[in-house]
């Protein structure tokens, strides 16, 4: 064979084996993307055509322009949802959007305007949501670091990713990230963890299953005059007796809102207070759990550390469920140590 023979012969071996390669590193990739996509986020798209949220916000007088955008609100079918806005300053006058719904009251504050929102949506739907989202009227959602690379760089929209995680998994409550306040407290190796148990939920962005929000709602307003913070505090304490280790933070999707309105706040940590919400708790359960230990915790749920990755998907919904196995509190007087942990990784 002559010299430019030989030449050609190994030219091609070179070029034939990096292709080759290529390939192989596509398929690889490929493959990756295609089992976290199912796994974690799911860009499926949903053949029902159902109606499976209902979301429930407030504002002045009609929807930002962002919530009425193609990745929030404006496309009933793409969200499949329907949308009830409680204005408490002027009525929306120019709504054009069959899915949306607006209730006009001013006399109302921020308990009383989402239970009548959570009424209205319970009412107008002849069958009941799959989910009821509560959202305040300026919320951001975004993927984050811990998302993963197909999530960033996809087309779907945060919003959806978290609403088709909720088809997928079932899960009794749900909320996102609300801006990483909790990772900071968690160990190194569980960061990445796509899903956490979470205790302690703010008001921004939640999403209760058909089978608890009825359990848990309508939102206390006894409290609403001294702070708008407290009828969350109280839905955080009944939430962590009834439904214990069964929220679940979705760690890859983040919430924030650009708005701060002047409103009532405070009382938090008034012992008064929390010992009448206890009372209280107590008096709406059955008689067989009202003296159960879970009440020596409610005094500190604010300080419980959520650093619990989930293992399992579409757990059963269980009210009042077995609440400290294999994940107990460990205290030492009145201040929480640490939360005993189980397993790790990804969900």
């Amino acid at each position: 064979m002559s010299i430019f023979g030989k030449l050609k012969l190994k030219l091609k071996l070179k070029y034939g084996f990096i292709a080759v390669s290529f390939m192989i590193i596509l398929y690889i990739g490929h493959w990756s993307t295609e089992e976290i996509s199912s796994k974690h986020v799911s860009y499926k798209k949903d053949k029902t055509g159902g109606v499976h949220f209902a979301v429930i916000t407030q504002t002045e007088e009609c929807l930002s322009s962002t919530y009425l955008s193609q990745t929030y609100f404006r496309n009933g079918t793409f969200c499949q949802c329907h949308v009830y806005v409680v204005s408490f300053r002027k009525p929306c006058t120019h709504n054009t959007s069959p899915h949306i719904h607006y209730i006009y009251n001013s006399t109302v504050g921020w308990t009383e305007g989402r239970n009548i929102g959570y009424t209205t949506a319970k009412n107008y739907y002849s069958e009941s949501y799959l989910y009821y989202i509560f959202l305040d009227d300026d919320v951001k959602l975004q993927f984050n670091y811990n998302s993963p690379r197909v999530a960033r760089y996809s087309k779907i929209p945060p919003l959806k990713a978290f609403m088709n995680f909720l088809l997928e998994s079932l899960p009794a409550i749900a909320v996102p990230n609300c801006e990483n306040h909790y990772l900071q407290y968690c160990p190194e190796n569980i960061r990445s963890s796509l899903y956490f148990r979470s205790y302690k939920y703010d008001a921004i962005f939640n999403a209760f299953h058909r089978d608890v929000v009825h359990t848990l709602l309508p939102y206390n307003s006894k409290y609403e005059k001294k702070s708008f913070w407290l009828s969350q505090l109280y839905l955080i304490m009944k939430t962590f007796v009834m439904y214990y280790g069964q929220l679940v933070r979705v760690e890859y999707v983040r919430v924030k809102n650009a708005k701060h309105r002047s409103y009532p706040r405070g009382h938090i940590g008034d012992r008064n207070i929390t010992s009448a919400m206890v009372n209280e708790i107590k008096s709406e359960i059955p008689m067989k759990y009202r003296n159960h230990s879970v009440f020596g915790y409610l005094d500190i749920v604010r300080l419980l550390i959520p650093c619990i990755p989930i293992l399992e998907k579409r757990p059963s919904i269980v009210p009042f469920k077995t609440m400290y196995q294999g994940n107990e509190l460990l205290l030492q007087g009145n201040k929480v140590i640490r939360t005993k942990y189980q397993g790790g990784g990804r969900a």
